[in-house]
């Protein structure tokens, strides 16, 4: 119980039953009640820090990945240039007017949330979502590799999607990890993963469950993260198919992968890396 408050005091003390958050002056006036409720445990804890989200799609998907992550804190950069007639009908908010689908995504977003952070085209990002149909985009993620930049892979197809890995470069398995290991269980992957990848105008989409758990999948990853505690969505892929509950498969650094998640420290690492950087998708 507190005691001896002065009328200012109480003042404030009666609007915080009202809110639980401290603004800076109240901070300022209020310093030695504010640390006494502090250590009562009855203060809102601190807003998460302010960080940025690139998606790579702003399709259905990404769309739906951004606007939930837009809901919860971040700052989201949508990098799509594709035509918005592309995109299946009903994607984007009724009278939007937009001639690329990450325009289009970023008005549905912000005519939703007229308070959301969200912008358009190439920019600087603290962790992405690459998203993409038949195989993962690579190709995408060579820059986000050599950069040390977080992503995830989401993939749909016919069946449904795959969400994962989520890659903390040299740390634990990237998309070559797991296209490696895919190719020692299927020699013809490789192939087949280039003719999956082939660019395509549509944008990827799959079933509304199927969308709905992604998105539920992509935002418990990025908030682990974000709270320093990644290690669970490391080394691994979620698959989800069209009415069935959703399989986690594990996956492990490859040892001939130049990602560095399985090799060496120190400088055979940076060799390593080095030699990654330089080298096609698919060719480490």
């Amino acid at each position: 119980m507190l005691r001896g408050l002065t009328d200012t005091q109480r003042r404030f003390l009666e609007r915080l039953e009202t809110s639980a958050t401290v603004t800076p002056l109240q901070q300022q006036r209020h310093r030695d009640l504010i640390d006494a409720l502090a250590a009562a445990d009855v203060l809102e804890p601190p807003p998460p820090p302010s960080l940025t989200l690139a998606v790579s799609d702003a399709g259905p998907i990404g769309l739906s990945v951004g606007r939930s992550a837009a809901r919860d804190g971040w700052a989201v950069r949508f990098i799509d240039d594709g035509r918005i007639e592309h995109a299946p009908p009903g994607t984007y908010s009724t009278g939007v007017i937009a001639s690329s689908r990450q325009g289009a995504a970023c008005a549905t977003v912000r005519s939703q949330m007229p308070q959301a952070r969200v912008s358009v085209g190439d920019g600087p990002a603290d962790v992405w979502v690459v998203v993409s149909h038949g195989a993962p985009a690579l190709e995408v993620a060579l820059p986000l590799m050599t950069a040390d930049v977080p992503h995830l892979f989401v993939c749909v197809d016919e069946r449904g999607s795959r969400v994962g890995p989520f890659v903390e470069p040299g740390i634990g398995a990237c998309g070559w990890c797991d296209g490696l290991a895919r190719a020692d269980e299927d020699p013809a992957w490789p192939r087949i993963a280039l003719q999956l990848g082939a660019p395509h105008p549509a944008t990827p989409t799959a079933s509304a469950d199927v969308i709905a758990g992604a998105t539920a999948l992509v935002l418990g990853a990025l908030g682990a993260w974000r709270s320093g505690d990644a290690e669970l969505w490391r080394n691994s892929a979620h698959v989800l198919t069209t009415g069935q509950p959703n399989a986690r498969r594990t996956l492990a650094p490859h040892p001939r992968c130049g990602c560095g998640a399985a090799g060496p420290v120190g400088d055979d690492l940076a060799a390593r890396r080095a030699r990654f950087q330089q080298s096609e998708p698919g060719q480490q």
